[in-house]
């Protein structure tokens, strides 16, 4: 029997279809990144194909989870077989994802070469947040995963406390557009403790203010003390003072008995 030939199956779509994009793109004065060896091999995977189309087909999955086509070029005209092809319904999860977080990047991103900012940072967890929650409630038994969306919420709440503390306004403008319910208190929690370890916080505090209280008492005695000791040095100066006043006098009397 015949044995049907992939490679040239696949060669004869993939030739004309590379360049139609190449033409349409032309037409259109956009650039579309097909490779000379999407022309040249046989042996092309589908995904190197919807990589150089750039995923020009939207999934609804993605379309519902908000984000639009990237597509550099109009692939309308190519052949409905080519057009599931390059259909990102087709793409492995993986690829799904970093269109994803292409399209996330490009959409909060604050200049073209803004890759690292809070905002785009926050975002990418956002989007990585909704497709691990999707992920665990689907395997609830994932646990490596189920600790990781813990470490990405905490991490994502980490960069919304420095955001807020930085710029109120760029944060309010963020969990507006990521549709976050603004949870970041800068304030310091208060700490609410069991009965007995209640009880001996204000057992602590009690004993410090008692000593607070004795060492203030101290000082007062203290000062007592010396104010005590300087008055009575003052006495002691004043008669020493009158004394030497009394014997001068006496001494002056004498001398004008004797004259």
């Amino acid at each position: 029997p015949m044995q049907f030939n992939m490679k040239a199956g696949v060669a004869a779509i993939v030739r004309p279809a590379a360049a139609t994009l190449r033409s349409s793109a032309a037409q259109h004065g956009s650039h579309v990144c097909v490779p000379s060896a999407v022309a040249a091999r046989s042996t092309l995977s589908c995904h190197a194909l919807r990589r150089s189309a750039c995923g020009s087909v939207m999934p609804p999955a993605l379309q519902l989870r908000g984000f639009s086509s990237a597509a550099g070029a109009n692939v309308e005209g190519l052949p409905d077989a080519m057009q599931r092809m390059l259909s990102l319904d087709n793409a492995s999860q993986m690829e799904k994802n970093r269109h994803a977080m292409r399209q996330t990047v490009a959409q909060y991103q604050r200049h073209p070469s803004d890759t690292g900012s809070s905002e785009v940072q926050i975002a990418i967890l956002s989007e990585r947040i909704k497709y691990m929650t999707n992920h665990v409630q689907l395997h609830r038994k994932d646990r490596h995963n189920n600790r990781g969306l813990v470490q990405m919420v905490q991490d994502r709440r980490k960069l919304l406390k420095y955001l807020k503390r930085d710029s109120l306004e760029r944060y309010n403008i963020l969990i507006e557009q990521l549709g976050i319910r603004d949870a970041i208190n800068l304030m310091p929690q208060r700490v609410f403790l069991p009965a007995k370890a209640a009880e001996a916080a204000v057992q602590r505090e009690r004993q410090k203010l008692q000593l607070v209280e004795q060492g203030r008492k101290q000082v007062e005695a203290a000062a007592v003390i010396r104010d005590s000791f300087a008055g009575k040095r003052e006495e002691k100066a004043a008669k020493l003072v009158a004394k030497d006043a009394a014997s001068a006098a006496a001494a002056a009397a004498a001398n004008a008995d004797s004259a």
